[in-house]
């Protein structure tokens, strides 16, 4: 069968009213549209339906051009992108993932999160599961400072759609319910709009959502000197000012393929 269209559609189907063979039916009804020059070629290996009525398929492809393997393969990095929390570097501008620098500092109680990818239905699920994992281990890890705020910095999410629209404006409430606000940082108009219009604002208010991500920080520490007053009044920018700049941009660092270089031997033999 052709499964041009069943990745996708699997995710789109309203489900929650079909039992799963009908589900499998429409799918595969679905699967051999006229003619489509990106067609993949594969058998439905399972299919699985979660409690919120998304379906889930396997499918396994077969006979597939380079091309079609390329965008199969870029379909599963945008469904599974790179991730970063976010904090201060000392000596180095601006806010960097945590990961690359040893020494970067976070804000106890606030998150900064980068999600590098447009948000659609293959990976709403993902980033909620991802987001919740995170503030469990920061939670685990510092009780005494647990999470308030969640902001994710959407510079990189130039599309949403409206399933990860809806996913978003859930995540909202889910996290709300948990005592903890959601914000957005770098918010443009084209994100800012499908947003509106799925309710996700009026879920976690337009107060929540920031210019940069500075404004984010000074924002927070506002909020927790209003409702916490023994917290810090300085922002992490400000506490790393008086600290060494030990870490190295990353063309900085030396190349670990590189061979040191070898120091030479004076001329045995220097000539008058």
């Amino acid at each position: 069968m052709s499964a041009t269209g069943a990745g996708f559609q699997a995710f789109m189907l309203a489900t929650d009213a079909l039992p799963m063979a009908d589900v499998e039916r429409e799918l595969v009804d679905r699967a051999d549209p006229e003619p489509d020059p990106l067609r993949f070629t594969g058998r439905v290996r399972h299919l699985a339906r979660s409690s919120a009525g998304h379906v889930r398929v396997g499918i396994e492809f077969a006979e597939l051009s380079d091309l079609e393997g390329r965008l199969l393969e870029m379909l599963f990095r945008l469904a599974r992108p790179h991730e970063g929390v976010l904090g201060r570097v000392p000596g180095i501008a601006g806010m960097h993932d945590v990961a690359d620098y040893p020494d970067a500092r976070t804000i106890p109680g606030c998150m900064f999160y980068r999600y590098d990818a447009p948000l659609f239905f293959a990976n709403i699920g993902d980033l909620r599961q991802r987001v919740d994992k995170l503030i469990d281990i920061e939670n685990t890890a510092y009780p005494d400072d647990r999470v308030r705020w969640f902001v994710l910095n959407v510079e990189a999410n130039v599309e949403i759609d409206i399933t990860a629209a809806d996913g978003l404006r859930e995540l909202g409430r889910e996290l709300a319910d948990r005592g903890i606000h959601l914000g957005l940082a770098r918010v443009k108009n084209d994100v800012y709009e499908p947003l509106d219009r799925a309710g996700v604002i009026d879920v976690i208010g337009k107060e929540m959502l920031f210019a940069t991500l500075p404004i984010a920080e000074e924002s927070y520490l506002r909020w927790a000197l209003a409702h916490e007053p023994g917290t810090p009044t300085e922002t992490p920018e400000q506490a790393i000012q008086a600290e060494p700049a030990d870490s190295e941009l990353p063309w900085q660092r030396p190349d670990l393929h590189d061979e040191p270089a070898q120091e030479h031997d004076p001329d045995p033999h220097p000539g008058p």
